[in-house]
C-alpha cells in the first residue's frame, strides 16, 4: 500500500523504536495497518513526494517543437518536432554515461532507443576499461521530475524566441509551471 504523507513521529517505549506517519484519513491509516499481517517482514521505504507534470507542461513542449519545425521549414531547414525534442533532450535533459562491452555496446543502444523518442544513446569517448566503451543513455521526459521538466521546456522556449517563434507571455508559462512545482 502507498500514500502521501507529511509529518512524522518517532517515540521509544519497551518494545523499541517506533515511527509513525499523519496518514490523510483515519480509514487509509486502518486500511494500512490491517493489510499488514502479523509476523511477516515487511519493507518501509521514505521517498520525497513529487508531483507529476501536468498534462499542459508536456502539450506545451510539444506545441513549441512543432511550431518551431514549421518555422525553420518556412526557413528552408527540414527538423522534425521529434528532432528538436532529440536536440533539447540533450542539451537540457537527464542521461547517465555507463562502461559497456565494446561487442554489446550496438544491442545495448538499439534497446534503449526502443523506449521512446527521447530515449537514445550515443558514444562518447574511449572508455578507461580495456575492451569497453563509454556510452551516454539519454531518458525520455516521461521520467524527468518537475524540475527536471522545467528546465527542458525552458531550453525549447529559448530556441523558440531566438527564431520569432511566439510563445506564452511569462504569466501565463508561470501558470503552467506551478501547476507541477
Amino acid at each position: 500500500m502507498k500514500t502521501t504523507v507529511t509529518e512524522a513521529r518517532w517515540v521509544i517505549d519497551r518494545d523499541g523504536a517506533w515511527v509513525s506517519f499523519l496518514a490523510p484519513s483515519p480509514a487509509e491509516a486502518r486500511a494500512m495497518c490491517e493489510s499488514l499481517k502479523p509476523d511477516k517482514p515487511y519493507t518501509v521505504e521514505v521517498k520525497r513526494h513529487y508531483e507529476r507534470r501536468s498534462k499542459n507542461a508536456n502539450d506545451l513542449l510539444w506545441e513549441l517543437c512543432m511550431q518551431l519545425s514549421e518555422k525553420l521549414s518556412h526557413d528552408k531547414l527540414i527538423v522534425s518536432k521529434e528532432e528538436i525534442y532529440r536536440k533539447h533532450i540533450k542539451i537540457a535533459g537527464r542521461c547517465d554515461f555507463v562502461a559497456c562491452i565494446e561487442r554489446a555496446a550496438e544491442a545495448l543502444m538499439d534497446g534503449w532507443s526502443q523506449k521512446g523518442i527521447g530515449w537514445f544513446a550515443e558514444r562518447v569517448d574511449d572508455c578507461k576499461i580495456d575492451g569497453c566503451v563509454k556510452i551516454c543513455l539519454y531518458y525520455g521526459s516521461s521520467t524527468y521530475n518537475t524540475a527536471e521538466m522545467s528546465r527542458l521546456l525552458d531550453s525549447v522556449i529559448q530556441e523558440c524566441e531566438q527564431c520569432g517563434v511566439e510563445v506564452l507571455s511569462p504569466a501565463e508559462l508561470s501558470l503552467i509551471k506551478e501547476e507541477w512545482r
